[in-house]
């Protein structure tokens, strides 16, 4: 067999075994927060902190218990994920990023589509952010934005492994390993928060479902893309 599509078989694996795929085997990892590995909990409990995996300690907290996104079970293909109310459920990062060049994954889905594209899952401050939308990649730099035309979450209960990656001066967006043509960008990701609430109101909030989160220094390669795409896709039977 072709050592790359081993390594694609490998990633794919779901049993836990020696030779199972694990997002830390590509260098770079910065933030893996991960539903399915969250303990000592039960389906409906408020979740105050997720645990960063990469090994960097990037937890996420929330002090604030009625701002608490909820842990429950059995949501996508089994498997466990955070339901954001779209009100004041969020995160706060132990230590913001701030990478000119990434690769970020987040597997999700939105479950009220009266929010339309402005379901945000927040990853940024107030003025310099990119952020995760139903319907594209929004990336601002201050007062101004540029959007991506870009679907990569049509309607309530639509679940996609939604990617964004820089390759030089470029962004990609994808959805499910489905990239568009790229766009000029030339600001930093710049991550600080989860479905918080910023200085637009509530109505950019997170509304929906995150199951699994990671974000790399680094524009991947296609190939450490589709291991990462594989292990996703194979996890929650996307």
């Amino acid at each position: 067999m072709n050592p790359f599509r081993r390594r694609i078989q490998t990633a794919m694996q779901q049993g836990g075994g020696a030779a199972a795929f694990s997002p830390t085997d590509i260098a770079g990892l910065q933030l893996w927060l991960d539903a399915s590995q969250i303990v000592g909990l039960n389906d409906g409990d408020a979740v105050a902190t997720w645990s960063d995996l990469s090994g960097n300690a990037n937890n996420a907290t929330q002090g604030t218990a009625s701002a608490r996104p909820l842990y429950k079970v059995n949501i996508k293909n089994g498997k466990p994920a955070l339901l954001f109310d779209g009100v004041d459920d969020g995160f706060a990062l132990t230590t913001g990023l701030d990478l000119s060049a990434y690769t970020v994954f987040v597997v999700w889905a939105q479950t009220d589509a009266a929010y339309g594209s402005l379901s945000f899952i927040k990853l940024g401050d107030n003025y310099n952010y990119h952020g995760l939308v139903p319907t594209a990649v929004v990336h601002q730099p201050g007062p101004g934005f540029v959007t991506a035309a870009y679907a990569t979450v049509t309607a309530a209960g639509d679940w996609a492994l939604t990617e964004a990656y820089r390759s030089g001066t470029t962004l990609y967006i994808g959805k499910n390993g489905t990239f568009d043509a790229g766009q000029a960008s030339s600001i930093n990701w710049q991550t600080d928060a989860i479905g918080a609430p910023f200085a637009g109101g509530a109505q950019y909030n997170m509304v929906g479902y995150i199951a699994e989160m990671l974000i790399y220094n680094a524009g991947l390669s296609a190939g450490d893309r589709q291991l990462v795409e594989a292990y996703l896709t194979a996890k929650y039977g996307l």
